[in-house]
């Protein structure tokens, strides 16, 4: 529904947050490999771009973030 919270433990290139945005679901996923961070955050910032949708996705990135480090 509208609006739930969708988690997402392997991330990988970021489809299902995808499908969150289109959907308009909250979203939480984690990615421990480095090779996706980029991928994910490119797909997930033209998904919002190309779709002009703005939601609660500021999880998803500070969770990628702190993988990172």
């Amino acid at each position: 529904r509208r609006g739930d919270i969708v988690l997402d433990p392997f991330m990988g290139s970021g489809t299902t947050a995808i499908a969150c945005i289109r959907l308009n679901r909250k979203y939480i996923g984690i990615e421990l490999m480095p090779k996706y961070h980029k991928l994910i955050l490119t797909n997930i910032k033209e998904e919002i771009l190309t779709a002009n949708i703005i939601n609660n996705f500021f999880i998803t990135i500070y969770l990628i973030a702190l993988c990172a480090k």
